[in-house]
């Protein structure tokens, strides 16, 4: 069995620059024009638009009440 710590490897995948245009860092929100309402209407297509990517990426810590 071969062992790698998993942080070397995790690090040697994001930071391979052919790699890099496959990734996603930053929550994005996408809209499109609605043509019955002529409105922008949002839209989900990935799991870095959804509103959980979004939370954690705003607020990475729960904020302790």
């Amino acid at each position: 069995m071969c062992y790698r710590p998993a942080m070397e490897a995790i690090l040697d995948v994001i930071e391979d620059p052919d790699l890099r245009p496959s990734f996603t860092f930053y929550p994005e929100r996408h809209y499109i024009l609605n043509p019955q309402t002529k409105e922008l209407m949002r839209v989900w297509t990935d799991i870095y638009t959804g509103d959980d990517w979004w939370e954690l990426q705003v607020h990475p810590y729960p904020l302790k009440q």
